[in-house]
């Protein structure tokens, strides 16, 4: 069998990422420029969106950008999973509002060079002054270290093991990552799901777009009773951005009178 023609694939799921995705982008660019030696395959997933994420990937020629309706990241992860793994033996998932380094691509390259550990993931940071962000950073990486859990803005393993429990949970619209996490390790339990002491920086858009209340309101109701993750309605944290986030329509824009 001939050898798959990429070292890694970086597959990045984005819906209305105009703002982020360029960011992201040239951090992953120069990330791959510090490692020469390794050829990468750069996939961006558009999951239906009206903004223009679209002409943002298409803008980096490096970028294959594949295309998938349905409304869930499960969805939109295994669309570039499944893509990925016929031309690669290692996948990192990595969100479009978070920032690779040379560091921790290195890191995670060589874990998916060990035979003893069958995937893994990276700890986040987050510009923040609100309190309650620096709570769920701190709360999520105690969590992400007590039980080698990856969140999915990065998380990294084999095609094959990928291919083995195929993909992320489609019965899942939230904490995909940490149900993706679990079944992994259920592969082979002699080895090790690790999470990589280098960390990345993610965005803090939801602090910013929600109150504490609001936050709070969205999250206990999970923690209560976990079955909601499976039905989308129940999750506006993840699937309905505020008003103001949202671009404007082609009427209103047609219809803007222009500045003086």
């Amino acid at each position: 069998m001939s050898p798959k023609p990429y070292d890694f694939a970086l597959i990045i799921p984005a819906y209305n990422e105009e703002n982020y995705l360029p960011d992201t982008l040239k951090a992953v660019q120069i990330s791959l420029k510090a490692l020469p030696q390794k050829k990468g395959l750069i996939v961006v997933i558009d999951n239906d969106s009206d903004d223009q994420t679209c002409q943002v990937a298409q803008s980096f020629p490096e970028v294959t950008l594949l295309h998938e309706k349905t409304r869930q990241i499960s969805a939109v992860r295994n669309k570039g999973g499944f893509f990925a793994s016929d031309k690669t033996d290692k996948l990192i998932f990595l969100d479009a509002d978070t920032l690779l380094n040379s560091k921790v691509l290195e890191e995670s390259l060589k874990a998916l060079d060990d035979s003893k550990i069958i995937g893994g993931g990276a700890l986040l940071t987050m510009s923040t002054k609100r309190l309650l962000g620096k709570f769920i950073i701190c709360f999520w990486t105690l969590l992400s270290k007590t039980f080698s859990w990856a969140p999915g803005s990065y998380t990294f393993c084999r095609s094959k093991d990928f291919l083995a429990i195929n993909g992320f949970s489609t019965d899942l619209y939230a904490a995909e990552d940490v149900d993706f996490s679990h079944r992994l390790k259920k592969i082979d339990k002699s080895k090790k799901y690790i999470v990589i002491p280098q960390s990345l920086e993610t965005s803090s858009r939801k602090l910013e777009w929600y109150s504490s209340f609001q936050l709070l309101s969205h999250l206990l109701p999970i923690a209560i009773n976990p079955r909601r993750l499976k039905h989308q309605q129940k999750l506006d944290l993840w699937y309905k951005r505020p008003e103001s986030t949202k671009p404007p329509s082609a009427s209103s824009q047609k219809t803007k009178k222009p500045d003086r």
